[in-house]
């Protein structure tokens, strides 16, 4: 089957953001008064639909759970898994781009009261597509549980505007391995927030892992 063929969930932008009233821009943490509108009008009316006839049509929104995997350093110190696009990655407009975030569409309805839940299990499954996990003696562990913590909404250009993003975080111990299993598009590694936001490498990063480095801090 084609991706295009794939059916996704989407919801109407004129309920997420009330006609545009609550629209923002960047990074809105859940603690933030304005985001619980923004979720009920997410979750007012989601339904399944074919990515290809939805993929162009800015009325709609297509919620993307976007995972970012940390873990404390020596000292303290948070890092991030961040990962650069390889020339053997399938858009060529990504090639060289650096990313914080594993993301994918939701396959599954929601209502307020399971949308956490649901983020947290098709944050699962792209974690464990994209990436491997493995424990000090090598052998492969589960993906850790990814925590919501709130949205990202860039509509600076058609590919953004057309989703919107539920960043999670999830926690790793120190002593588990991380790795890309698609080693011929991705280069992963672990970075400290401090050289992911150095200007050069803020000039590769893709707009939603520029949110997504607002969004974790110490959260």
């Amino acid at each position: 089957m084609s991706k295009m063929d794939e059916v996704i969930i989407v919801a109407p932008r004129r309920e997420i953001f009330t006609d545009e009233r609550d629209t923002f821009h960047g990074f809105l943490p859940l603690a933030d008064p304005r985001l619980e509108p923004i979720l009920r009008g997410l979750c007012a009316s989601p339904r399944g639909a074919r990515r290809g006839d939805v993929e162009e049509d800015p009325s709609l929104k297509q919620p993307i759970p976007y995972v970012v995997v940390r873990r404390w350093g020596e000292g303290g110190v948070a890092e991030v898994f961040a990962y650069t696009r390889l020339t053997g990655g399938g858009e060529a407009r990504l090639h060289g781009k650096v990313s914080v975030g594993v993301g994918g569409h939701m396959n599954r309805d929601f209502s307020h009261e399971t949308l956490e839940t649901v983020v947290w299990e098709e944050a699962a499954r792209e974690l464990a597509e994209e990436l491997q996990f493995a424990d000090e003696s090598g052998a492969e562990v589960e993906p850790p549980h990814a925590r919501f913590i709130g949205l990202i909404n860039d509509d600076t250009g058609p590919v953004q505007q057309v989703h919107l993003g539920l960043l999670a975080i999830a926690e790793v111990p120190r002593g588990v391995q991380v790795s890309v299993r698609e080693t011929d598009q991705l280069e992963g590694s672990w970075a400290t927030l401090a050289a992911l936001r150095h200007p050069d490498c803020l000039a590769r990063m893709e707009s939603w892992s520029v949110h997504a480095l607002d969004g974790i801090g110490n959260r």
